[in-house]
């Protein structure tokens, strides 16, 4: 077995580190991590298992480790919730700030919705060398994700995929190589592999293999993970000639990921590093301290328009019953009731008005509500904008094939390398439902100039940039307004106008409806209401409120 020799250019590439439960990859990691910190490189660790505090302490416990700042968990130095994750990631992105970002105390949707935010945020606003390490890599990047977490995926692919020029390098670690996707693994150019026994998760290796080494040299690596002992694995770095079978060293620091033996008792280090955060510290309680005020807005907003809902049952009940008491009764004492308010319905009428009330003033607590706009003109239908000319197709590419390489290039002119569909299709003239758009773009994916990252997006391959044409200047989201209502019709965008108009505040639907000169209930506006949010250009921030969503402003 070689002396440990780690090449010291593959800690600024990507690296992904894989071993079963027990291997020792963790253990292997934290190495890694050492030396990084030894050289006063920016680090950031997101930490779902509580396991990584100990780089604060020495390996005795006894002694100071390294000032890392740790944010939430047991051994916080701050605490964070899920709402924070934009927040912390602002401050790490500016700041040289080690620190790892503890979320074992967090439920996996908790988890998910701050992750979401925090790749999101981090990758806007980074821009120096930062080693991003995450743990159990397999649940913030899943093969398979669901609907809920589809959004956290996209934004740590993009790390992975586009952050180099960021200054991303991305450390990902994993016990089940098989389910973490597969299009985040083949980018790392470094692979740390300790034992593995699952056939699933040794094909995955296999697959990376193929995309970076020679199968000889694979089979013979394959063949031996099985059988590596606790501590033991192999570093493949292809790019620099690297393959090396070695036990990895002891750390330097705390071990606070060992598995407790039988009868064991866990012992807490005594000495941890210092950390100054006394500014993050009040910045941080500021920004939680608002966040639960809309938490709190949020419950009661929904509690209220449950009791609306029950109130609303409770006025038709009695609607009803005087209804059928109407019916029952000679045609003469009808006309002699008809025009007088049953004093419960009255009741009824006013504790609803109450409610609504309430449920207002919870809404503009809750969520930007745009002003009453139902005095203003009616709004015309927005003209629809003149069709554009479009570049003739390069050599071997169709008409549409040609608008949608080149709307995939204006995407990428004005910050967006992976739109979704809706966004391609706005901008290359074409309903992203129709075969006129689906067909080509199916051929460009056959042709390799296209590719689907994470699902629902589009990107353009290193071929299709070749061949698609990008635009003169950089687009402006006046432009993009004027392309999506390029594909919708009259009343679609007679709506969505106002829509954007009011942004980022959001309409009562009533006033939504009467800014377009429609009838709230009238199909001419639920129609093209519901089809522009299945295209995903408004949502429903709350019950009754419409707005447009941040597809139409991208930053």
């Amino acid at each position: 077995m070689s002396k440990f020799t780690f090449p010291p250019e593959a800690l600024s590439q990507h690296l992904a580190i894989v071993g079963k439960t027990g291997s020792g990859k963790t253990y292997a990691a934290k190495g890694l991590v050492e030396s990084l910190l030894q050289l006063q490189r920016r680090v950031c660790i997101l930490d779902p298992t509580g396991a990584w505090y100990g780089l604060r302490s020495s390996a005795d416990g006894k002694r100071a480790g390294f000032p890392v700042a740790v944010f939430g968990g047991s051994h916080g130095d701050v605490p964070i919730s899920e709402h924070s994750g934009g927040t912390l990631a602002k401050i790490l992105a500016e700041k040289n700030l080690p620190a790892i970002v503890d979320l074992s105390e967090m439920l996996i949707g908790q988890r998910h919705r701050f992750v979401t935010d925090f790749a999101e945020a981090i990758y806007r606003e980074n821009r120096s060398p930062l080693h991003l390490i995450i743990d159990e890599a397999d649940e913030f990047i899943p093969q398979n994700p669901l609907p809920e977490t589809k959004r956290m995926l996209h934004h740590i692919d993009r790390i992975i995929r586009r952050g180099r020029i960021r200054g991303f390098r991305v450390m990902m670690i994993t016990q089940r190589p098989a389910v973490i996707h597969k299009n985040a693994l083949t980018q790392a150019n470094t692979l740390v592999t300790l034992r593995l026994t699952a056939p699933q998760d040794r094909k995955a290796i296999q697959a990376w293999i193929e995309g970076n080494g020679d199968a000889a040299t694979g089979k013979r690596v394959l063949d031996s993970l099985a059988r590596l002992q606790r501590g033991e694995g192999w570093v493949w770095s292809p790019e620099l000639d690297v393959l090396q079978q070695l036990t990895f060293p002891k750390i330097a620091t705390f071990d606070s990921s060992r598995t407790p033996d039988d009868d064991d008792v866990i012992q807490e280090p005594t000495q941890l590093a210092a950390v100054d955060i006394g500014e993050i510290r009040a910045s941080f309680d500021q920004v939680e301290k608002e966040a639960k005020t809309l938490v709190e807005l949020k419950a009661e907003n929904q509690r209220l328009l449950g009791e609306l809902a029950s109130a609303q049952r409770e006025l038709e009940r009695l609607r009803k019953s005087t209804a059928v008491k109407h019916v029952s009764q000679p045609e003469s004492a009808v006309h002699k009731t008809v025009n007088k308010t049953d004093p419960a319905e009255h009741e009824a009428l006013e504790k609803i008005a109450k409610i609504v009330g309430k449920v207002l003033g919870v809404a503009v607590g809750a969520v930007p509500v745009a002003p009453a706009v139902i005095a203003r003109a009616p709004a015309q239908a927005a003209a629809a904008p003149p069709m554009r000319a479009h570049a003739q197709p390069r050599a071997g590419l169709s008409g549409p094939q040609q608008r949608i390489l080149d709307a995939l290039a204006w995407w990428v002119a004005i910050g967006v390398h992976d739109p979704d569909r809706v966004q391609l299709a706005a901008v290359a003239d074409y309903s992203p439902s129709s075969s006129s758009f689906t067909n080509p773009l199916g051929s460009l994916r056959t042709l390799g100039l296209i590719e689907y990252r994470t699902p629902g997006t589009v990107s353009l391959s290193a071929d299709g940039e070749a061949k698609a044409n990008r635009p003169a200047a950089k687009p402006t989201v006046t432009e993009l307004h004027q392309r999506v209502m390029g594909i919708l019709d009259g009343p679609k965008r007679r709506i969505l106008q106002v829509v954007i108009e009011s942004y980022p505040a959001a309409l009562a639907r009533a006033d939504l409806a009467a800014a377009a000169n429609y009838s709230e209930s009238s199909s001419s506006f639920t129609n093209p209401l519901g089809s522009l949010r299945s295209l995903g250009l408004i949502d429903y921030p709350i019950k009754g409120m419409v707005a447009a969503t941040p597809l139409l402003f991208p930053k």
